[in-house]
């Protein structure tokens, strides 16, 4: 029998971060026809992009611009998630959890290697009392929460070709950054609203434990693109989250995933996206029954959209989001999830990059599990309310 026990969860969550830039030795100042500097130098190198899991991390209060890059960059961030809970769980009382993470990204034209390529290398320590630990809930409430680790994270080379219209990734990756994927639910601190509870109830290459992979996305049109990956089906000790080995084996299977979808990002256009996507995992695994099963599947359905800006560059204003995750129910223990937001940025004009935000998110309980666990909750829900 497994009941989810109404409680209330006060969460805050402190983060602070450092980017270094570091110029290659080879690179020097070009001149103008007027021996001055170029714009360029004297301006800075070019804007680069920084890295997804940091995106993810920080929402859209990002603390700093996107990077001046000279193609090596160093980012060191140490985020802490404290909690109480005050009403329910399985007992009272509160903590800590860290994650420490370091992040090295190498644009390989930047650092007149070669063009088109990026290399990421990650790690994470994680350390704490996990907050599930108290409130024992099925849906981690921080997004951060694992068991204590130090470990790499990711470690990947991504190419593009055909002026970035199909870009190709291999290595350790974390799926999760790149499939169902809605940007407003980053600002949330419960990990739902990252991803849906469907896709993450097995260990599979996601936070904190990733496995060898390999993702292609191609754009079809401007707003329009598809994707695909394929992931080691089981990159870890399914129970503990631990023992994570790199290697394959046709036991461990093949997670993989594909995404079609629609995404407006341009700019001063009302930004918007909506994406319908599915999984197969041909590994074997626990199943929702008890027994032991082989293959297993899901399918989402994201979106997001910029509802009301408070001008034309639409960067503030109130947005929303939705998230619709089913998983067969005849071998997982959550067969359905239901998640919703709305988020404004921007409310005060002095602190334009501020976020208030609610959301709220349904995990639905098997049949399957429930008739052989009697007494089972048929669901569980959270809600959240952050600033």
């Amino acid at each position: 029998m497994r009941t989810f026990l109404k409680c209330f969860v006060l969460a805050l969550s402190v983060m602070s971060a450092v980017a270094f830039s570091v110029q290659p030795s080879a690179a020097q100042p070009e001149e103008s026809a007027t021996g001055q500097d170029s714009e360029q130098d004297v301006e800075g190198a070019d804007e680069g992009e920084l890295p997804a899991s940091l995106q993810r991390l920080f929402g859209e209060s990002v603390p700093f611009p996107d990077p001046d890059t000279t193609g090596f960059n160093l980012y060191a961030l140490a985020m802490h998630d404290a909690y109480a809970n005050t009403t329910g769980g399985s007992s009272r009382g509160g903590g800590v959890i860290g994650n420490l993470y370091l992040s090295l990204t190498v644009d390989t034209e930047k650092a007149n290697w070669w063009d088109n390529g990026k290399f990421v290398v990650e790690g994470i320590g994680v350390y704490g009392r996990m907050p599930s630990s108290v409130v024992r809930d099925y849906q981690f409430s921080s997004n951060i929460e694992a068991p204590d680790t130090i470990e790499p994270y990711q470690l990947y080379y991504e190419h593009t070709f055909f002026d970035e219209r199909l870009s190709l990734l291999a290595g350790i990756h974390d799926f999760s950054l790149d499939f169902a994927v809605v940007d407003y639910g980053w600002n949330f601190i419960h990990s739902a609203f990252w991803t849906p509870s469907t896709m993450t109830q097995k260990w599979w290459s996601f936070y904190p434990a990733t496995g060898l992979g390999s993702r292609a996305k191609l754009k079809l049109s401007e707003v329009a693109y598809l994707m695909a990956g394929v992931y080691d089906g089981n990159p870890t000790d399914q129970q503990r989250n631990r023992k994570i080995d790199w290697g394959l084996s046709k036991k461990d299977g093949a997670h993989s995933l594909v995404e079609l979808g629609l995404a407006e990002t341009r700019e001063g256009v009302r930004p918007y996206k909506i994406a319908l996507g599915g999984w197969y995992n041909s590994g074997e695994f626990d199943a929702a029954d008890g027994g032991l099963m082989h293959a297993n599947s899901g399918a989402h359905l994201v979106g997001q959209m910029m509802l009301a800006a408070v001008d034309e560059s639409y960067d503030r204003g109130l947005g929303g989001f939705f998230q619709v995750a089913p998983a067969d129910s005849t071998r997982n223990f959550n067969s359905w999830y239901f998640g919703a937001g709305l988020r404004y940025k921007g409310l005060l004009e002095s602190r334009p990059n501020d976020t208030l935000g609610i959301a709220m998110g349904r995990a639905e309980i098997s049949s399957t599990f429930r008739n052989a666990n009697p007494g089972t909750d048929s669901f569980e829900g959270n809600v959240e309310l952050t600033y």
